[in-house]
């Protein structure tokens, strides 16, 4: 009958009816002032950057069953995995462990992603609008790297690719069932980080939604062929 079975997406009710637009503003003005220093977005790493925190006992996987009350093995040590991760849609992606989402960490970052990216002028970076990301000592580092930091729209995390990757690895660690310590837990989300990170089917849709109507007229960069 074409009718879909599925748990409908939860939108805030603070979210901005313009997020999209707003959100393109916002990175228009971004390119436009990397124009005007006369940098060509060929030289520009462009990436979404986001935290998360995974456990050993991750359970998002579901399955199909003839069996009531299906039981698995799993580790249940309140073991945390804090993970930041800048998932680059024109450059070089990477992740790393964290130990909070502070200030000092985000400075200990943002070096990180300059020196993976050495070989472009500027980087664009879009994230959300956590405390720590908007910090005086922060955003200075950033225009010292030649960082052009972009904050999502406040309550709109589906605005970032990088959550679907979230999702993803979430379900790997659900998949794997038995994790055995935090070495395992590492192991498990930074290799399927790189392999997740080198996929652009998780943006696809947002590039010609949101990026491209805000990338100058004359750009010619076609990200989906990565």
């Amino acid at each position: 009958m074409g009718m879909c079975h599925y748990k409908p997406q939860p939108v805030d009710y603070r979210r901005s009816e313009r997020a999209e637009e707003q959100l393109q503003q916002r990175l228009k003005a971004t390119f436009d002032a990397l124009l005007l220093q006369q940098i060509l977005l060929e030289a520009v790493a462009i990436g979404l950057a986001d935290e998360t925190g995974n456990y050993l006992q991750a359970n998002t996987a579901r399955l199909w069953s003839f069996h009531k009350k299906a039981k698995r093995r799993v580790n249940t040590e309140k073991i945390k995995q804090n993970t930041f991760g800048f998932y680059a849609l024109q450059g070089q992606s990477i992740s790393l462990e964290i130990a909070t989402s502070s200030e000092q960490e985000m400075l200990r970052v943002l070096p990180l992603i300059r020196q993976a990216n050495a070989d472009y002028r500027a980087i664009v970076l879009l994230w959300d609008n956590l405390p720590a990301h908007k910090t005086g000592a922060v955003e200075r580092l950033a225009r010292r790297l030649q960082i052009y930091l972009v904050n999502n729209l406040p309550y709109a995390p589906d605005l970032n690719p990088i959550e679907k990757i979230w999702k993803q690895l979430k379900l790997k660690i659900s998949h794997k069932g038995w994790v055995a310590d935090k070495g395992e837990l590492q192991h498990i989300v930074f290799s399927n980080f790189e392999q997740l990170a080198a996929k652009m089917s998780w943006a696809s849709s947002w590039i010609q939604k949101i990026l491209a109507p805000a990338l100058p007229r004359s750009c010619t960069i076609s990200f989906c062929n990565r």
